[in-house]
């Protein structure tokens, strides 16, 4: 008699629902004609300066060998601010901070410790906090993700996995390496960095000696389809709906996957966080 699978693990075997395609066209929206390196946006009394994150070609080989350290975690989150995340409306700066807290806790809870990079893009590339203690970070405000430009997700994933590289080496050990993505619209505007080598990347780093993880939620798409073609493995791809409820869940859903993760379990996200994450009210 074969043996009864574990009610996790067949969750996330389901074949996902299928998502329809762009409801409607996305709009593109210019930045400002002069490049500056601050947010600005309402929700926030004093922008917070920000650096342009480097997105230049560059290798990518993280060290090898270095002793693991299964209680240090190194999160990079690379979240969308193009101007269609203005129909998100509080929800992307207050989800940021709810995922944050969440983080938090688990450290706490398990003696764990987190370094938090936090890259935002539209045209532009910016880096908001750079591998800092997550017991430092401040609450991200309504100004550092103020919806503005258009999409260069490429340059975003590839200038943030080029730094993380960097920081890596800096390291004494090995961390576990964890590169949550977030956007809502299709890739428009990159100038450095292309699907195939994202993708050649992200599939080399998610294999041993490597083992990074990779999560991509993505909204007015099929996450899956899109995902799966820049390398991240499909079980850690999924579709949110256009709505403020839609991306909350989403960021619900990627603390509750990350959390499996942490504990030993399996990667990826379960038939009712997809469902979930589906819901438009």
């Amino acid at each position: 008699m074969a043996q009864a699978q574990p009610a996790e693990q067949q969750q996330l075997q389901q074949s996902p629902p299928p998502y329809s395609q762009h409801q409607q066209q996305q709009a593109v929206y210019l930045a400002p004609p002069t490049p500056v390196s601050v947010s600005a946006g309402r929700g926030s009394r004093s922008a917070r300066k920000v650096a342009m994150l480097p997105t230049k070609v560059a290798d990518i080989n993280p060290p090898v060998g270095r002793p693991a350290d299964h209680n240090h975690s190194l999160i990079a989150m690379v979240v969308d601010r193009s101007g269609s995340m203005q129909s998100f409306g509080p929800e992307v700066h207050g989800g940021v901070n709810a995922y944050l807290n969440e983080q938090r806790e688990s450290d706490a809870s398990d003696g764990g410790r987190t370094s938090v990079m936090l890259t935002t893009f539209d045209n532009r590339v910016e880096l908001v906090h750079d591998f800092v203690d997550i017991g430092a970070v401040p609450a991200v405000t309504a100004a550092d993700v103020a919806p503005r430009g258009s999409t260069a997700l490429y340059d975003a994933i590839g200038g943030t996995l080029v730094a993380v590289c960097k920081h890596l080496h800096t390291l004494d050990h090995a961390p576990k390496v964890v590169v949550f993505v977030l956007t809502d619209g299709a890739e428009n505007s990159s100038q450095s960095w292309n699907s195939k080598r994202i993708k050649d990347e992200i599939t080399r780093l998610q294999q041993a000696p490597y083992e990074f993880d990779f999560y991509f939620a993505a909204a007015n798409q099929d996450a899956l389809a899109v995902g799966g073609a820049m390398g991240v493995d499909r079980d850690a791809c999924m579709t949110y709906s256009s709505t403020p409820k839609g991306i909350t869940s989403a960021f619900k859903a990627q603390c509750q996957a990350q959390g499996r993760r942490k504990k030993g379990g399996m990667k990826g996200y379960l038939m009712s966080e997809r469902q979930m994450c589906a819901e438009e009210e």
